[in-house]
């Protein structure tokens, strides 16, 4: 299975709105997330590590997979009549290296310099079951080439 289009979460409109996530000055994290998670509800609004609510299902920390998510530089372009968000034509990438990456599904865009809290904005299916990332292997996430979304 091809991996999903990004669906946004509903929260993370208003988050746009009231400047809550600025998508040209915020930090992001690209969190991976499995077969257990709520990743894909889409009521869903906040990243809080060990918190009742929010983001579940996160897959444990393993080569260059971080808690909380690994950092990345998105763009933001566009012009009066339409935005392009996406990410740098390399992707983000997770390499399994020392240790593996298991039980991947879900993508998810999360602001915050933080590695405990922030907002969500953004999630993807990577795969339609859990899979894993076996050292010495690496999983890139590319975005399409229209990029992640586009606020029109």
């Amino acid at each position: 299975m091809a991996a999903t289009a990004w669906q946004v979460y509903y929260k993370a409109k208003q988050y746009l709105g009231d400047n809550t996530i600025q998508l040209g000055t915020a930090q992001m994290r690209m969190v991976l997330a499995s077969a257990g998670s709520n990743a894909a509800t889409l009521t869903l609004s906040n990243y809080v590590v060990g918190g009742a609510s929010g983001l579940t299902g996160e897959v444990a920390a393993g080569g260059t997979y971080v808690q909380g998510g690994n950092a990345f530089t998105p763009t933001f372009s566009g012009g009066a009549a339409a935005a392009k968000y996406t990410m740098a034509a390399a992707g983000v990438a997770f390499t399994a290296s020392g240790s593996n990456i298991t039980g991947v599904k879900f993508a998810i865009i999360r602001s915050s310099a933080s590695s405990t809290t922030g907002k969500l904005l953004c999630w993807c299916q990577l795969s339609s079951a859990n899979f894993n990332v076996v050292a010495p292997n690496t999983l890139t996430v590319l975005p399409a080439a229209a990029g992640i979304f586009t606020l029109t």
